[in-house]
């Protein structure tokens, strides 16, 4: 299961105490050592002060993930400011742009397990940084072919959030994912999508990941009555899409869920059919694209506007999947819901 994100906004110096505290809190949580909450304060400190200098605001996000086969917190941070003219640069010690010693950027990269940024001038710039709990090196995104990157929002105000996402790799290497969005939002909307979750381990338990993704949605459907209901969609990549970088991507979706797949062949909208997972009556009607190990697959909940094109950002597709949800995000955030942004990378770039 992906976990919902936490999100500190920036808008003075005061709030980069308040996301660094936020930030040991998640590492004690997940029994960091000493030494990677330190290097964890000191990133989340750096990438904070850095958007209040160089944005005036922005925010932060942290997320629990596993990557590779490790435990990991995963900071983003995220401003609609002038971008980077020279990113090559900033990463050089003693480069600045605010009279500061202009050591920042390179620190971060230096303390992260994993960095990268993408940055637009005039549109603003992303940055991804993870820290691993283990000592080891994680295990290279080519062990499985592909990069699971995703943010995850209550609505604001919520502790809570009515929307969930997870994925499951099948014993034949196949993998599923799932997105649901419970009616409304709060702690019913919140249980409705708990509900659509287990099941979909269950049947990733019990039989592997299942060949067709509306068989799938049909038992994710039937778990959820006795809830509020929500909308959902199950997408599945064969084997072969996984281990050679060609095949297949199938979908299925109910309700509101968007789902598009970016390649070489071009964009492909994949459609959701009307419905309510848990209430009305609903079958799902399968629908496929070809995958090659240079595609990108995208969902997300109605929390995001749907009129994102990636073309606006240079250089975006070859970046993490975690930092294409973030600028989603970012960018095209609703700010009245649930958000849930999916995000699967072929093989073609890794992070």
């Amino acid at each position: 299961m992906l976990f919902p994100a936490l999100r500190y906004e920036l808008r003075d110096a005061s709030a980069t105490g308040e996301a660094r505290r936020g930030a040991a809190e998640l590492a004690r949580s997940l029994e960091l050592s000493e030494v990677r909450q330190g290097e964890l304060a000191i990133i989340v400190t750096e990438l904070a002060s850095n958007v209040i200098k160089h944005a005036g605001e922005g925010e932060i996000l942290l997320q629990a993930r596993t990557v590779g086969g490790q435990v990991a917190i995963e900071v983003l941070a995220l401003d609609r400011g002038l971008g980077i003219a020279r990113p090559a640069e900033v990463f050089r010690d003693g480069y600045s742009t605010a009279g500061t010693p202009g050591t920042g950027l390179g620190a971060t990269q230096r303390l992260a397990g994993s960095f990268d940024l993408s940055s637009v001038p005039e549109v603003g710039t992303a940055v991804l940084a993870r820290v691993f709990r283990g000592t080891l090196p994680p295990e290279p995104v080519a062990s499985t072919g592909l990069d699971v990157g995703a943010v995850a929002l209550p609505y604001p105000g919520e502790t809570v959030c009515g929307d969930a996402a997870a994925v499951l790799t099948g014993p034949d290497g196949g993998l599923g994912l799932l997105l649901v969005d419970g009616l409304g939002h709060g702690l019913g909307a919140h249980d409705a999508a708990q509900a659509a979750v287990r099941a979909f381990q269950a049947a990733g338990r019990t039989g592997g990941i299942p060949q067709a993704p509306d068989a799938w949605l049909t038992a994710v459907h039937e778990a959820m009555r006795g809830t509020r209901g929500g909308v959902g969609a199950v997408a599945t990549l064969e084997p072969g899409a996984v281990d050679s970088g060609t095949g297949t991507v199938s979908f299925a979706g109910v309700g509101n869920i968007s789902a598009v797949v970016v390649g070489s062949a071009g964009r492909r909208g994949l459609m959701s059919h009307n419905g309510t997972l848990g209430q009305s009556s609903v079958r799902p009607q399968v629908q496929t694209a070809p995958w090659d190990d240079s595609s990108l697959l995208v969902m997300h909940s109605d929390g995001l506007q749907s009129g994102w094109n990636l073309e606006r950002y240079p250089g975006l597709l070859h970046k993490p999947a975690s930092l294409i949800a973030g600028v989603l995000y970012r960018d095209h955030v609703r700010g009245r819901d649930d958000v849930t942004v999916l995000v699967v990378r072929g093989a073609g770039s890794r992070f």
